[in-house]
């Protein structure tokens, strides 16, 4: 993980990482919309000690990458943030996973890397919606919570609800397994949430655990952070803030010194576990913040509590200019969007 503690240019922080190639390159098999049988990486089970214990976490850690390359998108990048904006609001209406939805999120874009780079598509002409549905399905189904719009003849997309037929679905999600090379886990940000939480000793808060996943998920729709932030460390910020959300009365101040020694310890708890220093932690964070408030994802983050969580950060772990600075500032609120093409 890039969370160096020196002093060079913060982009440095963010950079990415190219994954490592899979041990089972070439070694797919499997009908179209099902996993090999031989993908090692299953991420959505039951909890377990293989799954979420220390070292699964190590595992995960070390096995992370960043699929998204903002150059494979080009032009395009505004239909990815729209699409996958549009398609939140739809995943949290109808209760949908919001880990298969960042799995999703996570397998289009290494398809749209390896497209440009491996192959030298163009994005130009590409039936980008299907592509999307496709990738929906495929991560719906990996997690084993296809819901029964994926078996109908007729699909109607959980994105926009524009029936399409099953069979140009069929085309979009081979197209999809066989450039990734069948490539269909990730490590998201979801991989990572139950790890922290039991961490800081919130695993059995489901109402915690439900409104981390979403924050996650917001953090990732920015192709930005996307871009630049691991998912773990991802995972890391929305656990630390949604633990500060609790604790907060609504006015920007924690209630009481005990909450504040809390805050104090979830905060060096998570660094702990995901193998980052706190320096790093502040730096991400205070990126990342800033970003929902320049894009105006801040319905439930209005300037006021932006402000307090930048002051109580510096107070105990270091500055976030980025976030005040943003804070005293933000773009009015993004309301929903249809989907672009």
């Amino acid at each position: 993980m890039s969370d160096s503690d020196s002093d060079s240019d913060s982009t440095v922080l963010y950079c990415s990482e190219v994954m490592e190639a899979s041990p089972l390159s070439n070694e797919s098999t499997g009908s179209i919309g099902a996993v090999s049988p031989k993908q090692s990486r299953i991420a959505y089970t039951a909890p377990d000690e293989n799954l979420h214990g220390s070292r699964a976490l190590m595992r995960k850690l070390e096995e992370q990458g960043i699929p998204l390359n903002l150059e494979s998108w080009g032009a395009k990048i505004s239909v990815r943030r729209n699409n996958w904006i549009h398609a939140m609001g739809v995943y949290i209406k109808h209760n949908f996973s919001q880990s298969s939805l960042q799995l999703a999120i996570s397998l289009m874009d290494r398809f749209i890397k390896r497209y440009r780079q491996v192959y030298n598509g163009s994005l130009d002409k590409a039936p980008l919606e299907f592509l999307f549905d496709g990738a929906v399905t495929i991560a719906e189904q990996m997690a084993d919570d296809a819901p029964e719009y994926t078996l109908r003849k007729v699909y109607e997309s959980p994105l926009d609800g524009v029936p399409r037929r099953h069979e140009e679905i069929q085309v979009a999600m081979k197209l999809i397994l066989q450039v990734t090379d069948w490539e269909v886990i990730d490590w998201t940000p979801a991989s990572f949430v139950p790890h922290f939480l039991e961490a800081v000793q919130l695993g059995s808060d489901e109402a915690l655990h439900s409104h981390v996943l979403s924050v996650s998920t917001m953090f990732v729709l920015d192709e930005i952070v996307c871009a630049y932030v691991h998912p773990s460390a991802i995972a890391a910020l929305a656990v630390g803030f949604q633990a500060w959300v609790d604790l907060d009365d609504g006015s920007g101040s924690v209630k009481g010194v005990a909450s504040v020694v809390f805050f104090q310890r979830v905060i060096q708890t998570l660094t702990d576990v995901g193998r980052m220093h706190v320096k790093y932690f502040v730096e991400m964070a205070d990126f990342v913040l800033s970003r929902c408030l320049v894009n105006g994802w801040h319905t439930k983050f209005p300037a006021i509590r932006a402000t307090a969580f930048a002051l109580l950060m510096k107070t105990f772990f270091g500055a976030m200019p980025l976030l005040e600075a943003a804070s005293a500032n933000p773009k009015p609120v993004r309301q929903g969007n249809q989907r672009s093409r």
